[in-house]
């Protein structure tokens, strides 16, 4: 008995997920100002690619491994499309997905939003992996103070631009399903995403925190 625990627990960090968090654009100049003043429409859509693996395999894996799903998400400024999501810092990778079109958001608020401005200092020392497309890092690296922000996320070792077209404003129709391979020849835009890159793996990039570089991938409902 006690050995199949402690076997759920070293395969525990395995199975790691990657939670898509989506920027929402509202158009509501044409709504009435009651319901304007009286909605708080959530910002992010929040999906993931999957199911947690293992607490599907049997109840004891359930029982012991449910607890360390132990982080929420901001319950007001986002939604999540899958009941009732937690997840581990120190296993997920958190996908943030800005649309194009939208204006640049103050760095500190993007966390505040998704996660509590409660749990922001937590995130900063359990996150390990983040993930964002280009509208989401390019401010980044423009900025001294976002990047002295995000080197305060101590546990952090991998950094990953998610590579897209601009040409559809980052918007998937379908189910996030993870992260392909990227191949920048083949890309509509190689030149911008290489300097983005760079600019990436110079800014942020230390022996410890790893810059890569991936596509998403999205399946049709």
């Amino acid at each position: 008995m006690e050995l199949r625990l402690k076997i759920w627990h070293l395969a525990f960090p395995l199975f790691p997920r990657i939670i898509e968090v989506k920027r929402i654009v509202y158009r509501t100049g044409n709504f009435p100002k009651s319901w304007r003043e009286s909605y708080q429409p959530p910002h992010w859509i929040i999906m993931p690619d999957t199911f947690p693996t293992l607490l599907r395999v049997n109840r004891e894996s359930r029982q012991e491994l449910s607890s360390l799903y132990h982080m929420e998400f901001d319950p007001i400024e986002t939604r999540s499309l899958v009941p009732n999501l937690t997840f581990n810092p120190s296993v997920d990778t958190i996908f943030i997905h800005m649309r194009y079109k939208c204006r640049p958001l103050h760095l500190p608020r993007v966390f505040e939003q998704i996660f509590g401005a409660d749990k922001v200092d937590t995130i900063k020392e359990s996150l390990v992996h983040i993930a964002g497309n280009g509208r989401f890092w390019r401010p980044i690296c423009g900025q001294r103070e976002w990047i002295d922000y995000i080197t305060e996320f101590q546990a952090l070792e991998q950094i990953t631009f998610v590579a897209e077209s601009i040409l559809n404003d980052g918007i998937h129709s379908g189910k996030f399903i993870g992260f392909e391979e990227c191949s920048l020849e083949r890309e509509e835009q190689p030149g911008l995403m290489v300097t983005l890159l760079a600019a990436l793996k110079t800014t942020l990039g230390t022996p410890e925190r790893r810059v890569g570089i991936c596509k998403g991938a999205w399946k049709e409902f």
